[in-house]
């Protein structure tokens, strides 16, 4: 008896602590529909950089590969922390125009 009321003790603090995080958790998917809904083919240098601010997302600039170069790292609330990032490259055209985004996970190993 004092097993299954251990277990439902549990099994109750494991549902109260993982309801609603998923919710608030940054998923590759998620980036990347934000991107989708926000920035279009041939949107400015100044609106990418203004995007990236306002969602604080740093990034850099690769003049050879004419690309935005992004990262967050551990999206998640749950720990242990440190082995998956969100990748983030941006494509653009000469002018710095915007042309594609390019969002994927990015795991590490111990």
């Amino acid at each position: 008896m004092k097993y299954m009321i251990k277990m439902v003790f549990f099994l109750s603090v494991m549902f109260i602590a993982n309801s609603g995080c998923a919710e608030h958790m940054m998923t590759s998917g998620k980036v990347e529909k934000l991107f989708n809904e926000t920035l279009a083919v041939g949107d400015s240098e100044s609106k990418i950089e203004n995007f990236l601010k306002d969602h604080d997302i740093a990034f850099s600039y690769d003049d050879f590969m004419r690309r935005y170069q992004c990262i967050i790292r551990d999206p998640s609330p749950r720990k242990p922390k440190g082995y998956h990032s969100i990748v983030i490259h941006i494509y653009v055209d000469a002018d710095r125009n915007f042309q594609r985004a390019e969002v994927r996970d990015s795991y590490t190993g111990l």
